[in-house]
């Protein structure tokens, strides 16, 4: 099929496209300047299949560079610009990246990292450039890789999921069928386009022809001033942010101008979810993963009244299912492990630099494109074959369905910490507190926390008592781990408990640590 860019500037070329601060693009306006920027880049010899890194913020820039790159048919690999430089040389190495893209706010450190000759700065491209005909579009195959996002596993080690076109697109088909398709909508972007949750919302408003108000970074107070003064009429924020909005308004309502406010990322307590539909804020509960796109399941707001928890049903076409430990499928209201199947769910992480055969993840033919109504919605839905053509993935999150099939998360993957909308795992912390020459053994957990929803704790056996203290390994960890991954809580022991396998027991460490802090 034609890039969907271009088919959209052709179908509705003087629609808004893109917001920054008091900038506007439409879609004629974006379509120039990415043809323009494609002819740059393949000048500098990036071609199809080239893995090239983007180590950016939020910017119009992001946006232009992630289209171009897909018009030439690279495969992206978005970076969090909050890792350190250890972290991101890892992600760059899995992956085998031929190119790293940068600006000016990039640290040298990960500047340095960039592959022999594959560099590029953005102050070195032309933003502003006049179209190239050659570059004016392109063709995409939905069962070609799209990018790379890494996403934490239980080892400590990132994994890197790979995800097709494919996957993008029945996501945005399923996600409009869920909360409805206005072409007039406009989504405020404030999530980082490095997580799925950010980077999906582009890709489904340039299909549906809407327009993305993009925010470099949450900032309550412009974030509140953007929805009141109605510009927006939907937005994506985890728990945290919305707490922190909501306290920036003095919990006041929202203007009617914003339709829906598309809540997920981590659970929401429910005293926020209680206070919100209180007073009539338009919450929809959403669960997601990296491996599936973004959305999973999403409830809106009525059901999210009826149901509080609940994240509602599959997105249309996938299907969502509860295994018990040995794998076998749960009724209703019974808790086991959630297992997500169809065509959003990424067909697998990569091994030793090589992409999964996704060769024939999605049928042959041409899907509905920018569908304006449900029918044609269903219809690009259905080209994706019925969901068991697709193999279950095993999420690692608990939950249950109810007797009308609605989702309950309970828990987010298995001893995941989810801080402020960030995952941390535990096994990646405890692994860069072993390094340290003075730590035999170390526990991370998590911590209930009023404002980030959960904190890193750690309980640490140290191998010399005399020689070590929490400052000193917050000073080591802050050189391999992110800042959001360092524990604000380090407590000293002689041991940890073991279950009867020789594993550290989990549960009895976090008493144990619970008992430790209340000591006097």
């Amino acid at each position: 099929m034609m890039d969907w860019l271009f088919q959209r500037a052709e179908l509705s070329p003087e629609r808004p496209a893109l917001i920054f601060r008091d900038e506007l693009w439409t879609y004629a306006q974006l379509q120039v300047r990415v043809s323009g920027l494609c002819a740059q880049l393949a000048e500098l010899g990036i071609r199809a299949n080239s893995r090239v890194a983007l180590h950016l913020p939020n910017t119009p820039e992001f946006v232009m560079l992630a289209h171009a790159l897909g018009r030439l048919g690279a495969v992206i690999l978005p970076l969090n610009t909050r890792l350190t430089a250890n972290e991101t040389r890892y992600q760059l190495d899995s992956a085998r990246a031929e190119w790293l893209m940068t600006g000016k706010a990039t640290p040298p450190e990960i500047r340095a990292l960039a592959p022999s000759a594959g560099l590029v700065l953005q102050s070195e491209l032309n933003f502003e450039g006049s179209a190239d005909r050659h570059w004016s579009s392109g063709s995409l195959d939905l069962g070609a890789p799209w990018g790379i996002m890494f996403t934490s596993g239980t080892t400590g080690r990132p994994k890197g999921a790979v995800l097709s076109y494919g996957n993008l697109f029945f996501s945005a088909l399923a996600s409009a069928h869920r909360l409805g398709l206005e072409t007039a909508a406009r989504w405020l972007l404030a999530m980082p386009l490095f997580h799925i949750g950010g980077l999906s919302i582009l890709f489904r408003s340039m299909l549906y022809g809407t327009c993305v108000i993009l925010h470099e970074k949450f900032d309550p107070s412009d974030i509140d001033r953007s929805l009141e003064n109605g510009q927006a009429s939907i937005v994506s924020l985890v728990p945290t942010m919305l707490q922190r909005l909501m306290e920036t308004r003095d919990w006041q309502p929202f203007p009617e101008s914003l339709k829906v406010v598309l809540l997920g990322g981590a659970a929401a307590p429910k005293s926020l979810l209680q206070r919100c539909m209180e007073i009539g804020i338009p919450l929809a509960s959403t669960y997601g993963l990296t491996e599936a796109a973004s959305q999973v399941a999403t409830a809106l707001p009525a059901l999210v009244s009826r149901k509080p928890g609940t994240v509602g049903s599959a997105l249309a076409g996938n299907e969502v299912r509860i295994l018990s430990e040995a794998g076998a499928v749960l009724p209703a209201g019974e808790i086991g492990e959630i297992a997500v199947r169809g065509p959003i769910v990424s067909v697998g992480y990569l091994q030793s630099g090589r992409f999964p055969d996704i060769s024939s993840h999605f049928s042959s033919g041409q899907p509905a494109l920018f569908p304006k109504d449900e029918k044609a919605i269903e219809a690009g839905l259905k080209h994706a074959g019925p969901s068991r053509a697709y193999p279950w993935f095993q999420t690692g999150d608990l939950g249950y369905l109810d007797e009308d099939g609605d989702l309950f998360v309970v828990q987010r993957r298995s001893d995941l910490i989810v801080t402020g909308g960030e995952n941390v795992y535990p096994a990646e912390v405890e692994q860069a507190l072993e390094v340290h020459p003075d730590v035999a053994q170390a526990f991370v957990f998590g911590l209930p926390d009023e404002e980030w929803g959960q904190r890193v704790a750690a309980l640490v056996v140290p191998g010399r008592p005399d020689h070590i203290g929490a400052g000193s390994l917050l000073d080591h960890l802050r050189e391999k781990l992110a800042g959001y991954k360092l524990p604000r809580n380090i407590e000293f022991v002689k041991s940890l408990p073991l279950t009867t396998s020789g594993k550290i027991d989990r549960q009895r460490a976090a008493l144990m640590f619970a008992k430790k802090v209340k000591e006097p």
